[in-house]
């Protein structure tokens, strides 16, 4: 059984606080915050929308987006 070292991490997204426990590498950590706020940045200064809940979710739908089109040409790959 593998035990998985969780650790503790202050991050901040489109300047609000959030602590996140993850066994995640730190770097990647990162990466994916400052991806999720600079989403939330762009949504907002294109859209004008300042709601967070409404901003995280399009930032989360955006990122769903990516995965799907990238999992649908990962797939196209692997089946040729």
């Amino acid at each position: 059984m593998m035990i998985c070292d969780t650790k503790k991490y202050k991050v901040t997204i489109f300047g609000e606080s959030y602590v996140l426990v993850s066994d995640e590498p730190e770097g990647r950590l990162s990466r994916s915050t400052a991806l999720v706020d600079a989403l939330m940045q762009d949504i907002a200064q294109q859209s004008g929308i300042t709601d967070v809940k409404k901003l995280a979710v399009l930032a989360a739908l955006q990122v769903a987006s990516t995965l799907a089109r990238l999992e649908a040409h990962l797939d196209d790959d692997l089946a040729i």
